[in-house]
């Protein structure tokens, strides 16, 4: 198999042409316009029959068959939104935004998150009371912990346990100015728009969680590498080192969280194919010796653990998926092309969580690779062209090729940017060409080294 035509240049035309990409473009399609415009299933289903049933008898009309099967992708993926479509619980609403203090019974069902003045976690529901009623089953809810001056000597649970809380329970609000950060949002996509606060006496009881399973396995292994790092690296240096092999950015200082996001870098911190495509060298290189079919299949199993470790985040989950197909396609000696790849990412990524279309990190990954992809060969095509000699010698054509990769990603972000945050930074076009050739040098060169 040959590497350049996984990296080939694909025209905007190919990439019309190309099976899993129209899928997953019409699939995506049709769930936005579900989350929009809500179509009930009773209809959606005869529709959905009614398209087959017409693309039986029209099979020989190449054009109506497109047109059929496109229109029957999009009424398929509305169909999948509105039966996987889970609404919010409404049960603790009756004991909310009151002056009462509420109790809750809950199960810890995240990794609990420290922050400078306690914890936050999302826990699931069991019993919720105070003097306007007593509530059973009520789904999940946000909760801050606020130990006080205990905070050095507190107990943090863990995922699974059970815990008993009298505090508050409000209400969120959405955002109220543009690109502000929308908590409300945030909290729906965890199925909650409920935030629960409590003070250093506010917790009553906790029952560990004594069995298996394997969100808290993984919790319990992505906590003692937090904190490994913590015993061996300075406390300005390690939420920053957590961050970027995690994807753990709840404990960076919000100042360093901003001069990221300023700087147009923040891409760095959030766990996606650049993460991936290190963790991948890493192994690689560590089995120089063995075969390729070895390293193929430790490499696989690795990689998956790393992205489930990592909270399978859509950017995680488009690069792990795109380099498993890879790696499969190597093994199996067939040929694989980038955008056909993208395209079974970026279904599978809605199959399995079609909620994640509708956010900014689903948009933001997808955009970038899709601009690396389409735009940087025809603008490396229009630089070798005026000005060959820069590919002459390693060095220039190496910051050429990181100038027009960062260019390329930005150009195809641009919009979502614009949408989800209201601001642009071209300080980060010339900052990732610092910065990325930077995190890898970091992250590899105790392992690639010759």
């Amino acid at each position: 198999m040959h590497d350049d035509h996984f990296l080939s240049e694909v025209t905007l035309g190919r990439m019309l042409s190309m099976p899993a990409w129209k899928t997953a473009v019409c699939f995506g399609l049709g769930i936005v316009l579900a989350a929009q415009i809500t179509i009930p299933v009773v209809i959606l289903f005869p529709i959905l029959v009614l398209l087959w049933g017409i693309l039986l008898y029209a099979r020989r009309n190449e054009q109506m068959s497109t047109a059929l099967v496109l229109a029957a992708l999009i009424t398929a993926g509305s169909l999948y939104y509105q039966i996987h479509r889970e609404p919010v619980p409404t049960a603790l609403s009756r004991l909310a935004d009151t002056r009462q203090k509420t109790t809750l019974l809950c199960t810890v069902e995240s990794s609990p998150v420290q922050r400078k003045k306690g914890f936050s976690l999302f826990g699931n529901v069991i019993r919720a009371w105070n003097d306007s009623g007593i509530v059973t089953n009520a789904g999940p809810v946000y909760i801050r912990w606020y130990p006080g001056f205990r905070i050095k000597h507190a107990t943090v649970p863990s995922y699974g346990d059970t815990l008993l809380l009298t505090g508050r329970l409000r209400t969120a609000r959405g955002a109220r100015n543009p690109g502000e950060f929308d908590f409300r949002k945030y909290l729906e996509r965890h199925g909650t728009v409920y935030r629960f606060s409590v003070s250093g006496k506010g917790l009553r009881g906790h029952h560990p969680y004594h069995g298996f399973s394997v969100n808290r396995a993984l919790n319990l292994l992505r906590n003692g590498i937090k904190n490994w790092i913590g015993r061996f690296y300075p406390k300005d240096t390690a939420p920053i080192l957590s961050a970027l092999l995690l994807g753990l950015r709840n404990e960076l200082d919000p100042e360093i969280n901003e001069a990221f996001i300023s700087t147009g870098v923040i891409h760095v911190l959030a766990v996606s194919g650049l993460h991936v495509g290190m963790i991948l060298v890493i192994i690689w290189v560590l089995l120089s010796r063995a075969t390729e079919r070895v390293r193929i299949l430790i490499t696989m199993p690795l990689l998956l653990f790393y992205a489930l470790l990592c909270g399978a985040a859509p950017p995680v989950l488009r690069a792990t998926v795109i380099a498993e197909l890879y790696l499969l396609g190597r093994l199996l000696s067939r040929l694989s092309d980038s955008i056909n790849l993208l395209g079974v990412a970026a279904l599978l990524n809605l199959v399995l969580r079609p909620d994640d279309i509708l956010y900014a990190s689903f948009h933001l990954s997808y955009a970038a690779v899709l601009g690396i992809i389409l735009i940087y060969p025809v603008l490396r095509a229009a630089l070798a062209s005026r000005w060959s000699r820069i590919y002459e010698k390693k060095l220039p054509g190496y910051i050429a090729d990181l100038l027009l990769v960062s260019i390329a990603a930005s150009i195809s972000t641009l919009p979502f940017v614009l949408l989800h945050f209201g601001r642009f930074s071209l300080v980060g076009i010339m900052a990732n060409i610092v910065v990325v050739p930077g995190v890898w040098r970091a992250a590899c060169h105790r392992y690639c080294s010759d």
